[in-house]
């Protein structure tokens, strides 16, 4: 049985926030894989009432953590401050909309079990995954994963999906040389990890594109493109040896 940390990162999400919550602590508490678990929320300075359904909801879960109130700093951010706040032997990372279904969690850490692999990362575009999202999200994420192979030298089918877990000093290692705040941190843990020699295992999920994201993906995309060449920047400087 697993020792589970489990690390939401959380911006304006009142609409969904509460059933989120609930469908994932019940998942956790009811689950035969896990022996021990703590769900830690990283709220990125959200300006809507969602700390405060956190907050109600923890009052009786001591399972439910939340991070110090802060201003915006962005996905990256939040996941590092979740793994700083992590102490579990395995650690989980996930949106919060649940686009990835709660039952691919038994799947990694089944994976974990037989392949002892350091990260385990989702794939949307595996032949076997199943996903189900949007034309011109499909457009920019294929476009997104070329730019990425020729500028950071990186090949994984999907650096972007959010759904990853790892061992907890790999995790903690890797974060700790973590620059980006943005989007594109999934792609510099991936070449922070093939630097240190970490095995990365690519395992195809289920996927369900969020109808009520409020991302603008076309900002994001030429955002993290920018990002890519800071990773590659810091690449070659020798920043993450």
């Amino acid at each position: 049985m697993f020792k589970l940390s489990v690390i939401i990162p959380i911006h304006n999400e009142e609409a969904l926030i509460e059933k989120s919550l609930r469908e994932t602590y019940n998942f956790l508490l009811s689950n035969n894989n896990i022996a021990e678990f703590e769900f830690i929320c990283i709220d990125d300075g959200s300006t809507d009432s969602t700390r405060k359904i956190i907050e109600e909801i923890k009052k009786d879960k001591p399972q439910i953590k939340i991070n110090q109130k802060r201003e915006n700093r962005g996905k990256g951010y939040s996941v590092k401050e979740g793994i700083n706040m992590a102490a579990n032997e395995y650690i989980l990372f996930f949106d919060a909309d649940l686009s990835t279904p709660l039952k691919e969690i038994n799947n990694f850490l089944e994976e974990s079990k037989n392949n002892n692999a350091d990260i385990i990362i989702g794939s949307r575009n595996s032949n076997l995954s199943k996903t189900s999202r949007s034309f011109k999200r499909t457009i920019i994420s294929k476009t997104f994963a070329i730019l990425k192979k020729i500028i950071c030298n990186i090949y994984y089918e999907d650096t972007q999906c959010g759904f990853k877990m790892f061992k907890k000093e790999v995790a903690k290692n890797i974060f700790n040389k973590i620059t980006i705040d943005g989007f594109s941190f999934d792609v510099e843990l991936l070449v922070i990890a093939k630097k240190l020699n970490y095995k990365v295992v690519s395992k195809p999920i289920e996927w369900h594109e969020a109808k009520s994201t409020s991302l603008n993906i076309f900002k994001q995309t030429i955002k993290m493109l920018k990002e890519l060449f800071i990773i590659r920047s810091n690449d070659k400087r020798g920043l993450y040896n």
